[in-house]
């Protein structure tokens, strides 16, 4: 199994304490540590995020840096914009998958892809 990121740790390396605060914010919010409730239920996570950081464009800068981050110190090429939607989606899996360093697998995308438009299509 892929090692899971602490993404409240990678944010304190971005910015003293960020990361710290948001987690005890969201631990808040959720009832429960965000870091699982992430790989659990990536929606739920999106969105407290988005209450915590008061907007969803806040939110999705913090994931854009969080991606850079991960990208430049971990080793592991994130695209910012296909976690966000894994995490809008509520793709577990997905999010793992990306979180992981795979190697990008055209397959994988389109079944993502296909996985957000039938979600959409039953909202």
């Amino acid at each position: 199994m892929a090692r899971e990121l602490d993404v409240f740790a990678i944010l304190d390396r971005v910015s003293p304490s960020f990361g710290s605060i948001l987690r005890y914010h969201m631990a808040k919010l959720l009832g429960a540590d965000p870091l699982e409730v992430m790989y659990r239920s990536p929606s739920a996570f999106y969105e407290a995020m988005c209450e915590a950081l008061g907007s969803k464009e806040a939110c999705d800068y913090t994931l854009r840096v969080l991606a850079e981050e991960i990208s430049s110190e971990e080793g592991v090429s994130v695209d910012p914009d296909l976690l966000i939607s894994a995490l809008k989606g509520g793709a577990s899996d997905t999010l793992r998958w990306i979180l992981s360093g795979s190697s990008v697998d055209r397959k994988r995308l389109r079944a993502f892809s296909s996985e957000r438009t039938r979600r959409k299509s039953r909202l």
